[in-house]
């Protein structure tokens, strides 16, 4: 391995998933803006695949996508 393999091993390892990135930006638990009239409207579902949190009333949108709670 040259000096320039150890560069693209260390970019590698800089760049994150999209996913990622959104998961560790979200705010979670607060109100549901789209269900802001409904109980239990606290966003604590993270979709993987919109990178967004959701309510559990968003989730008939996403229930074919891989979600993380």
């Amino acid at each position: 391995m040259g000096r320039g393999d150890d560069e693209v091993v260390m970019m590698n390892m800089e760049v994150k998933p999209a996913w990622l990135q959104g998961l560790m930006g979200e705010t979670f638990f607060g109100g549901c803006g789209v269900h802001e009239n409904c109980r239990k409207n606290e966003k604590n579902i993270f979709c993987l695949l919109c990178c967004l949190s959701i309510c559990p009333h968003c989730l008939p949108s996403h229930r074919s996508h891989p979600l993380l709670q």
